[in-house]
């Protein structure tokens, strides 16, 4: 059919209006009051309350750098008064953490101290290094602390140990900061505990009073609560270079108890029950291993079926260990106690990431555990049962033929899992009961983005990244805030419920097309 150039026209015109009046959102806004009006704002966080009235919502918009962000903050009053916007910081690292201090652990920097200030990479446009920068979002006081590779709060998050390769510093609850000579470090409650380049093991308490532990220390770790105080699982180096001595040392008393094995690189290793009493220790050359008491001495040799132990983990909160193999042709499962006690399985057990991105067989109360249904079944296929019960009925998990996320173990006892086929940001998520198996689906096509207690935070039916922003309650029922162009949404917990009923939620907006309700959002969980 031939059609007329100003009739085709006129036709192709009347198509990109239709189309673009269908991708523009009708009927009522949003849920909630529209804080920011653009089309680039992300909110990636809250600032905790200060008491004041106003709410602090964390927002990143595009910086001149692709790969890095501008961080903003926008506080509103809670009397109606306009937001106010104040830039925090350019060349932010697109990866902004705006989470809670990571409490006495090692890793990435990024954060917020006992404070509320926040621990930000810069990227340093001169010289291409990643900083680390402390900023006060309520002032915008900053303190650059250069580039630092690992950082370690204490309990309270007031005291902050940045390690900067050879040199560390130790910043206190005053501001002021205390070089150190700190290899690798460890906060117990508000003590530091570190390793300098001379092997001397360290403590600093929270009074400022320091002094030498042990010498020869090459490394450390397993903090063991004991009856007289937290211990340490310390490590020397012995004379041949390829052994190691353990020993326990009692941060409370200084004494240290030597362990009756030594381990050997690639060949030996120990693994420390939950209750920090019993040592599994193996040596692959010998295919001996044994349970030891580290406080008496006692050893018990443990038999298995196998000269390869494969992997052992202790169970969460039992003196229970597990050794099995990943192998698909011939799998085995061994379960040992002190005592005696003895199963062995042919089953081939499964390791998932729950919501902390902890890797385990175990969830992590140690309740239920994950295995796959060898020989039979679809690769990838994960059951789920019984710890206590590891020869009863184990159930399926997620369908048959989809990826599985990350797990979440919800308030009511359920096994919630994101699974998809096609897409990893269009998720159906599952909830199985592990002690019936009975099966539920709490929201579809999209990606989980919070799990409280009594409710998820979902943007279900994501197409091209932006979907339907719902709350979703555990006991039934479903609420939309944000009906199909929602990209972006952050809570702010309360205690330990990150999507606690009538906490702040703050979600972006961006229609298909310029719409009056494109920008940044800010209500509460209904």
């Amino acid at each position: 059919m031939n059609v007329p150039g100003r009739r085709l026209k006129t036709l192709t015109l009347a198509l990109v209006v239709a189309c673009a009046a269908a991708c523009v959102p009708r009927g009522d806004p949003p849920a909630g009051r529209r804080i920011v009006a653009d089309r680039v704002s992300t909110p990636v966080g809250f600032i905790p309350s200060h008491g004041d009235g106003v709410t602090r919502v964390l927002m990143t918009r595009p910086g001149q750098d692709p790969s890095a962000v501008d961080l903003w903050v926008v506080s509103v009053d809670e009397t109606g008064a306009p937001p106010a916007e104040r830039l925090l910081a350019q060349n932010v690292v697109a990866s902004f953490d705006a989470g809670p201090p990571r409490v006495s652990g090692q890793g990435s920097c990024g954060g917020t101290d006992g404070r509320g200030r926040l621990l930000i990479s810069i990227n340093d446009d001169s010289t291409g290094a990643i900083d680390l920068a402390r900023i006060d979002p309520l002032t915008g006081d900053r303190l650059d602390l250069g580039p630092v590779q690992t950082c370690l709060f204490s309990a309270s998050g007031q005291r902050l140990l940045a390690i900067q390769g050879v040199s560390s510093a130790l910043y206190r609850p005053d501001d002021a900061v205390v070089p150190l000579d700190a290899r690798i470090g460890l906060f117990v409650g508000e003590d530091l505990y570190y390793i300098t380049t001379q092997q001397d093991f360290m403590r600093l308490a929270a009074d400022g009073s320091s002094g030498l532990l042990a010498s020869s220390i090459t490394n450390f770790g397993s903090v063991i609560s004991t009856d007289t105080g937290p211990a340490l699982v310390v490590t020397r180096q012995t004379a041949d270079q390829m052994s190691f001595q353990q020993s326990v040392l009692n941060l409370s008393t200084g004494q240290e108890t030597p362990l009756p094995f030594l381990t050997n690189v690639g060949y030996s290793g120990y693994s420390l029950s939950s209750d920090g009493r019993w040592f599994v220790t193996f040596d692959r050359t010998t295919g001996a291993s044994a349970f030891v008491d580290w406080r008496t001495g006692d050893q018990e040799p443990i038999a298995l079926p196998h000269a390869d132990p494969g992997q052992v983990t202790w169970r969460p909160g039992h003196d229970e260990a597990w050794f099995f193999t990943f192998s698909s042709q011939q799998p085995s499962l061994s379960i040992r106690r002190p005592g005696g006690f003895a199963v062995d399985l042919p089953v081939l057990p499964t390791v998932l990431a729950d919501d902390r991105w902890f890797d385990s067989i175990f969830t992590a109360d140690g309740a239920w555990w994950f295995s796959s249904p060898f020989p039979q079944g679809t690769s990838g296929d994960v059951l789920v049962g019984s710890a206590d019960d590891p020869l009863g009925p184990r159930f399926q998990v997620a369908p048959p033929a989809t990826v599985l996320s990350v797990y979440s173990l919800l308030a009511d006892g359920r096994i919630l899992v994101p699974t998809w086929t096609s897409s990893p940001d269009r998720n159906n998520l599952y909830a199985v009961d592990p002690r019936t198996g009975d099966t539920s689906v709490l929201g579809e096509q999209g990606l989980l983005l919070a799990v409280g207690q009594t409710r998820l935070l979902v943007n279900q039916h994501v197409v091209e990244h932006e979907g339907d922003l719902t709350v979703v309650q555990l006991a039934g029922g479903q609420t939309v805030l944000a009906p199909e162009f929602t990209v972006a949404a952050v809570t702010q917990p309360v205690g330990a419920d990150r999507v606690a009923p009538g906490a702040p939620l703050a979600f972006s907006f961006v229609a298909r097309f310029p719409s009056d309700y494109d920008g940044v959002w800010l209500t509460t969980v209904p």
